[in-house]
């Protein structure tokens, strides 16, 4: 990742922290789990990620963040995903933040190598890539293959494929319109 990338993300994220992001506690983190492919419990017991307090600038360097309090659930196919390689892989994230309502949510993210048919993408998300590569379809057959350094957004509602040549590390900016 390169100077102006990470200065972009540290911009998102010092707005994020102005608009009022908290730490993010186990409660949002089994959240994003389910919208994760995964079968995580809000009862389940999770670490919490960071303490920025009311410090509107606190800076957390998402590159370094190395997984130590990491979720890890298998990947599985779910209700806007079906996993067509890979299925049973691990899949592992960190939330960095969460919205007091849990409608945004900040995470660093490793899969294994999967593919999958997207249906009706619930949230729009934002990816840096970190590591590895992914080629991502639309339904109307527009590929695009994102590595390292690249950045981009699946919009709410997004249908197409996601396939992957090997395992990857992303970060998601992640927002969840109302309902």
């Amino acid at each position: 990742m390169n100077a102006a990338q990470i200065t972009s993300i540290r911009a998102i994220l010092i707005g994020a922290a102005a608009l009022g992001l908290q730490a993010c506690t186990g409660e949002a983190q089994a959240d994003n789990a389910q919208a994760h492919n995964a079968q995580a419990s809000p009862d389940d017991a999770v670490s919490e990620v960071g303490d920025v307090g009311d410090r509107a600038n606190a800076i957390i360097d998402l590159g370094a963040i190395a997984g130590e309090n990491a979720e890890h659930f298998p990947i599985a196919s779910d209700a806007n995903m079906i996993v067509t390689l890979g299925e049973g892989g691990a899949l592992s994230f960190t939330d960095v933040y969460a919205s007091a309502d849990g409608r945004f949510v900040v995470d660093v993210s490793d899969y294994d190598t999967f593919s999958a048919t997207i249906r009706d993408w619930p949230v729009d998300e934002v990816m840096v890539m970190l590591e590895g590569e992914v080629t991502v379809t639309d339904e109307d057959g527009t590929s695009t293959r994102f590595g390292p350094g690249d950045s981009f957004l699946m919009r709410q509602g997004f249908n197409g494929t996601w396939e992957q040549d090997g395992p990857i590390r992303k970060i998601a900016v992640i927002y969840r319109p109302g309902e």
